[in-house]
């Protein structure tokens, strides 16, 4: 072969799906990252004495995030599942359009997960302004 053809296509195609899976990758990592610290700080106000109960909504809204990760990450090994499936060359067309579905919905638990994120993170910042609390 002469570097042309389906073959290249499915090069390509498989290379652009790695590099996009390892975005997601990386900002799975990023938002884990901060639900930690978040989860951190809660724990730290608990701490210092403030009633855990107050905390009810931000636990649960981290315990969802939580979930939301466990799925994204889920979606991330079904898509790449699907672009080394590229490589064996069988049902392209429809490989490509299961990847597109899966990266769809890959993006849509992301940004769901983002959003989560900053609800817990304005949670916690307004309680710290409420309790007068210092912020480090």
């Amino acid at each position: 072969d002469n570097g042309s053809g389906p073959y290249r296509r499915i090069a390509v195609a498989h290379g652009k799906g790695l590099r996009m899976l390892n975005r997601f990758r990386s900002a799975i990592a990023r938002f884990d990252h901060i639900l930690g610290r978040l989860e951190s700080r809660v724990n730290k106000l608990e701490e210092q004495g403030i009633p855990s109960d107050s905390f009810f909504d931000v636990w649960t809204s981290i315990e969802e995030a939580k979930n939301m990760q466990v799925e994204a990450e889920a979606k991330m090994e079904e898509l790449k599942a699907k672009y080394e499936s590229l490589l064996l060359g069988e049902n392209i067309k429809g490989v490509v359009e299961e990847a597109r579905a899966v990266a769809t919905g890959l993006k849509i638990e992301t940004e769901n997960f983002h959003v989560k994120l900053r609800e817990i993170a304005m949670a916690v910042g307004g309680f710290i302004k409420i309790q007068g609390i210092p912020g480090k």
